[in-house]
């Protein structure tokens, strides 16, 4: 445990150890009141990017709530093609109808901006799972998958209250598009994965330069996926701006005992 009186030493000095942390408080600039909550940066989690210029003030940018559905009927068909969605029940026309219905009018749906449900849709695409009989099986075996290519899928954004906004269904289209193709399915798997990857960098990087920040973070449950990391990683160094990428503490849940820790001790320090 962290005792409050010099808990912010001991989360600079935790963080000094580690190689990213130390790079990135380096190119900081540092005065002996400086601590680690002035560092401000935008932060891709799943699919919102936050921009966070210290831990009272949090403007969250959505630029997804995952897939939209624009997708025609026969698509969706081509897409779903007889693929169980409950225990002896397969996806048909009929009840295709049911669930379009059932969201139209949110009858026992809910909103989702994780990452990984887009994962799970290309994985479906491709044949490679169906479903995720653990967590996060299917975004797992699509990495798996993968094999490095130069094919690439092109982003479609759009403009919405909310921000910038990825048109992530368009995204699947061309993932099916291409395996009706017979493109590598290895091939498809990666690229789908790295259009993820730039597409969040992209958006987040324009957060960032219209805010003045130079640093953008990666976190949450899908920072674990290589590929889309790398991506990401790529990008943002690309546009001259500082990455922070996890090191020794997990991203996703693992990691928010940290966060947590982090920002009682801030609050508290301030008391």
């Amino acid at each position: 445990m962290i005792e409050h009186d010099n808990a912010l030493s001991q989360i600079e000095e935790f963080s000094s150890r580690r190689p990213s942390a130390r790079e990135t408080i380096e190119s900081v600039p540092w005065s002996k009141n400086h601590t680690l909550r002035e560092i401000r940066a935008c932060f891709i989690v799943g699919f919102p990017v936050v921009y966070q210029s210290n831990f009272d003030l949090f403007q969250k940018h959505e630029i997804t709530r995952g897939p939209i559905l624009d997708v025609k009927k026969d698509d969706l068909l081509r897409i779903v093609n007889s693929a169980p969605i409950g225990p002896d029940t397969k996806m048909t026309p009929g009840t295709l109808d049911i669930l379009v219905d059932s969201l139209s009018r949110q009858i026992n749906t809910m909103s989702s901006t994780s990452a990984g449900r887009f994962l799970d849709a290309v994985a479906m695409v491709l044949g490679v799972s169906l479903e995720n009989s653990y967590d996060g099986e299917c975004p797992m075996k699509l990495e798996a998958l993968s094999k490095t290519t130069e094919l690439q899928i092109e982003p479609r954004f759009m403009k919405t209250k909310a921000g910038l906004t990825l048109d992530t269904s368009h995204g699947l289209m061309q993932v099916l598009e291409l395996k009706e193709k017979s493109v590598s399915k290895q091939e498809i798997a990666y690229a789908a994965q790295w259009y993820l990857g730039e597409s969040l960098a992209y958006i987040a990087c324009r957060v960032a330069n219209e805010n003045q920040v130079q640093h953008v973070g990666f976190s949450g449950g899908v920072a674990l996926n290589r590929i889309i990391t790398e991506a990401v990683i790529d990008y943002v160094n690309h546009e001259k701006l500082v990455p922070l990428i996890h090191n020794n503490v997990p991203p996703g849940d693992g990691g928010i005992s940290i966060g947590q820790v982090v920002v009682a001790a801030a609050k508290l320090s301030d008391s």
